[in-house]
């Protein structure tokens, strides 16, 4: 019987999963099994009767000779890890002696080295985040949290490891609904209905300090039980920001009812200090004839540090800096940084923030690096609301000061209302009762009869339109031909008018939502133009959309146009075209035009025609529509 046979003699250990090789006395190979040679003797040369230190050199620098020797001499076995590089193997070793050799099983654990090795490098990452790591298992028993769920909790793991989650808020002092929260999303996890969840949980740290935590919960990839992981993160300072902001939009109601820039300035100075943690702010508004920032408000503490806020003038300091280039700025040392206003200065960190053309909201503090991107970005949402509200105060005050001066013209139109309607009709009817009684050739006396008409007739046209009389009343669906018509008739008997015929041509006939007496009045005052003829000739028509685009800027839905053809309006008319220099009855049919919401403009055809074109008129239906 062999070596091999008195080793296997049934051949079991061909039949084993594991490596398996046995040496003799003298380290000589006396078995092989199958799965040894494959992973041994893959050249296939043969291994049995060779010695193994001959057969792998490379075993000398690994535990392989010491434990075998170890093994042989004291007679005990032995089980090693150890990495052979030549087949870039890890093997699990174990050696058991006998008096006449060694018997070795060998398994492949590569893999599971890989897997270890991948699970503490996990292990490193994890515990070195800074969001908080822990898993629960089935149970909903903790079973593994990480460094940072100790820093955000306040309480060691090994008070949490072991532990059901329903006792969080007794350990962690996390608070019942949060808890409750936490349960049902792990019901939740573990039954399949989400793969997902995300949570927030208020929890009380050990010096008292109210905490916000955001978790996400996922099941733990290919684990054979319905483990769950959690992360979470501390997102106080978040909600903590976002809670301010939410404040600062609030503020913005203070603002609203200051009424002068300064009661303005001292609400933002009073939410600098008590909302945004400033105790040491202050308001300098531009004084734009003397040409320096002035300190309008500031806070308590403010003035008890600096006796006596300084007036800074043009390029004094490093606020007229930060007022000239727009942006805010932050200085974390005052002492470190030229240029500033007092060398001297107790401040030793300062923001500096615009209010757009209005000013500076500045706040400083005793100590270095007192001020963070934070306290920049919520000071200037404060800047921001302030400039809104000081140009506002600035918008009222200019628009009381032009409602007083409008105040004072009515008042003074009133009075020239009064003698033109009164001392100037009493003037003109006296002179009438003497035209009538003087002895004059009747063709003078006719003129003079018609000028003293022309005279009143331009005496009420000034009153009306010096008095604002183009106020509308009610409003009804008019019909512009008719509107037209009972126009022309009371041209034509108007005395005072030297139109003893006047022909409307109307092109196209539309109805338009109107006061009717003031669109009557509008059509007078365009059909009388003409002083000196008997007859006159106007045509009325709607203009086309591609005219109504060219009257003025943006175009206009719909309107209409009046011209007067009578060769005698064509010469006197020149001055329509100037705004500044309409005649007074064109300029009473923009007032009434204006009055409606219309658009009002005075054009010439290509012929020469004089034109007055009426448009943005939204409510003008053509008899086709």
């Amino acid at each position: 019987m062999t070596d091999s046979d008195a080793v296997d003699e049934h051949g079991i250990l061909d039949r084993i999963t594991d490596a398996f090789f046995a040496l003799n006395a003298t380290w000589r190979f006396v078995y092989v099994n199958e799965q040894a040679e494959r992973m041994l003797d893959r050249d296939g040369e043969g291994l049995l009767g060779r010695v193994i230190w001959d057969m792998f050199p490379e075993t000398a620098h690994t535990p392989f000779p010491t434990q075998f020797h170890h093994a042989m001499d004291e007679q005990v076995p032995v089980a090693f890890e150890t990495f052979y590089n030549p087949l870039e193997t890890w093997f699990e070793v174990r050696a058991y002696p006998s008096d006449d050799g060694l018997s070795v099983y060998l398994r492949d654990i590569t893999e599971r080295k890989r897997q270890e090795s991948e699970a503490n490098q996990h292990a490193a990452i994890v515990e070195a985040v800074h969001d908080g790591v822990i898993t629960v298992d089935d149970e909903n028993e903790i079973t593994y949290v990480n460094r940072a769920i100790e820093a955000t909790f306040g309480v060691p793991r090994e008070r949490l490891v072991g532990k059901n989650v329903s006792s969080l808020p007794r350990i962690a002092t996390i608070d019942e609904d949060s808890a409750e929260a936490v349960d049902d999303a792990l019901e939740s996890l573990h039954s399949g209905e989400s793969r997902e969840r995300r949570l927030e949980v208020t929890f009380e740290m050990a010096d008292g300090a109210t905490r916000v935590g955001e978790i996400r919960m996922v099941p733990i990839p290919g684990a054979n039980t319905d483990s769950v992981t959690g992360v979470i993160r501390d997102v106080s300072e978040r909600h903590e920001y976002e809670r301010v902001v939410t404040s600062l939009h609030d503020v913005t109601r203070h603002l609203y009812k200051a009424e002068t820039p300064e009661e303005i300035c001292a609400v933002t100075v009073h939410t600098a200090s008590e909302l945004l943690g400033l105790p040491i702010s202050g308001v300098w508004l531009l004084d734009e004839e003397r040409d320096f920032l002035d300190p309008v408000a500031a806070t308590a503490g403010a003035h008890d540090l600096i006796d006596g806020l300084p007036r800074f003038r043009q390029n004094e300091g490093l606020i007229w800096d930060v007022f000239h280039s727009g942006d805010s700025a932050l200085y974390s040392d005052l002492k470190e940084v030229d240029g500033k206003y007092n060398p001297d200065t107790p401040i030793r960190s300062e923001l500096i923030v615009p209010i757009g053309s209005h000013g500076i909201l500045m706040t400083g503090a005793r100590t270095v690096d007192a001020f963070d991107e934070r306290d920049r970005e919520l000071a200037e949402i404060l800047a921001a609301s302030t400039e809104l509200e000081l140009d506002r105060a600035e918008h009222e005050r200019l628009l009381s000061q032009r409602e007083s001066a409008i105040s004072q013209q009515t008042d003074r139109l009133t009075v020239l209302e009064t003698v033109l309607g009164s001392r100037a009709d009493t003037r003109i009817e006296d002179a009438m009762a003497t035209l009538e009684d003087a002895d004059l050739p009747d063709g003078v006396r006719d003129q003079l009869r018609s000028d003293l008409a022309v005279a009143e007739r331009l005496v009420d046209d000034a009153a009306e339109l010096s008095t604002g009389k183009a106020s509308l009343g009610s409003r009804s669906f008019v019909d512009v031909s008719d509107a037209a018509a009972a126009a022309g008739e009371n041209v034509v008997e108007d005395d005072s008018i030297a139109v003893d015929d006047l022909s409307l041509t109307i092109a196209e006939d539309a109805s338009l939502r109107a006061d009717r007496d003031r669109l009557v009045r509008l059509f007078e005052t365009l059909f009388r133009w003409s002083e000196d003829g008997t007859k006159a000739e106007g045509r009325i028509g709607l203009l086309a959309e591609a005219e109504a685009r060219s009257v003025a800027d943006g175009g206009y839905p719909s309107g209409f146009y009046v011209e007067r053809v009578d060769a005698t309006a064509l010469d006197d008319a020149s001055a329509l075209t100037d705004p500044d220099a309409d005649p007074v009855g064109p300029a009473i049919a923009r007032e009434f035009a204006h009055a409606h919401g219309w658009k009002f403009a005075v054009a010439r055809t290509d012929d020469g025609t004089l034109r007055f074109e009426i448009s943005d008129i939204t409510t003008l239906e053509t008899d086709a529509a």
